[in-house]
């Protein structure tokens, strides 16, 4: 999450001969920095102007929904040029916030890829620590396609012999029981079977309170070596992972100075603009910009509003 300023942030143009008991009005800030100047947006008609507040607008969405979706802190700032011509540099801005979020996301699905693939390898070496830990290879576990299934698993030792003579019973010569290592209180057994039979002799084992061990997809026919190969798998995909993370912090440190200068800019254009419909071209105002410690009463933002002012709050 992006954290913001405490308090309310404000933006503030308003006609400069009222300007002075207004803001007298907003009470306790933090800082409260005025300058005085010209509503003159250049040549541009009403219409032109409509249209720059409305892609004006977009951009601050856009940028602060960037700036959540990166979790950089908004820092407001009242270090923005004048606007004189607020079309000029808006597909500079819009490039600007573009290859950030481009540069963003390439890092992050490299990172989410790279986090998949650390989290599939330790399961493949999770799976093949299990094998070995039964005594078995991977051949002997692995079902051969010759109308045959393989059951690996492991059973309470005082309930092998019970498990035994319970499939021997139900199926009598069409199953095979291996014993494997036993560990603890438990003993690992792998049990092949015709395929037809294999959910019958499942549920049997599994009344014996059998635990099934999942068989990994493993080539190498040597499980030790295969675990080898998985741990290195493993631990550069784990470095790799640290250097795009790496990056990926690097990049939210550069991006955040640009992201919010983007904002302030697209708040400053917003408010300038809607000022110059509001209050007149060429009209000498007040520009104010304050961070109060609290939200401001709803009677300072009318007081505000019937005075002509144009407000932008953060």
């Amino acid at each position: 999450m992006s954290t913001t300023t405490k308090g309310a942030v404000l933006r503030i143009i308003l006609p400069q001969k009222t300007s002075s008991n207004i803001l007298a009005q907003l009470g306790s800030s933090q800082k409260l920095e005025r300058r005085e100047i010209i509503l003159s947006p250049g040549r541009l008609t009403t219409d032109e102007i409509a249209k720059y507040i409305r892609e004006f607008a977009r951009l601050r969405d856009e940028t602060l929904h960037a700036i959540r979706l990166l979790g950089v802190p908004r820092k407001p700032r009242n270090s923005v040029e004048p606007v004189s011509d607020p079309g000029r540099k808006l597909d500079e801005y819009w490039k600007q916030l573009d290859q950030i979020r481009d540069e963003y996301r390439e890092l992050q699905s490299r990172v989410e890829r790279l986090e998949r693939e650390v989290e599939d390898t330790k399961k493949r070496t999770g799976l093949i620590n299990q094998i070995i830990e039964t005594g078995f290879g991977i051949e002997d576990v692995r079902t051969s396609g010759l109308g045959f299934s393989k059951i690996l698993g492991r059973i309470p030792t005082r309930r092998l012999q019970d498990t035994e003579k319970a499939l021997q019973a139900s199926l009598k010569d069409q199953v095979l029981i291996a014993v494997g290592n036993r560990k603890g209180d438990w003993t690992h057994l792998l049990v092949a079977v015709s395929a037809d039979k294999a959910p019958l002799a499942l549920q049997t084992l599994v009344l014996h309170d059998f635990v099934q061990t999942e068989i990994p997809n493993v080539d190498h026919p040597d499980l030790k070596a295969a675990l080898a190969i998985e741990t290195q798998r493993q631990n550069t995909a784990s470095r790799q992972l640290e250097a795009e993370k790496t990056k990926l912090q690097e990049l939210m440190q550069a991006a955040s100075e640009k992201l919010n200068q983007l904002a302030d800019i697209s708040q400053e254009a917003l408010i300038f603009l809607r000022a110059v419909l509001r209050i007149g071209e060429d009209t000498r105002a007040e520009h104010a910009f304050t961070i109060l410690e609290k939200n401001p009463s709803t009677k300072v933002l009318d007081a505000l509003t019937r005075s002509g002012a144009l407000v932008e709050a953060e």
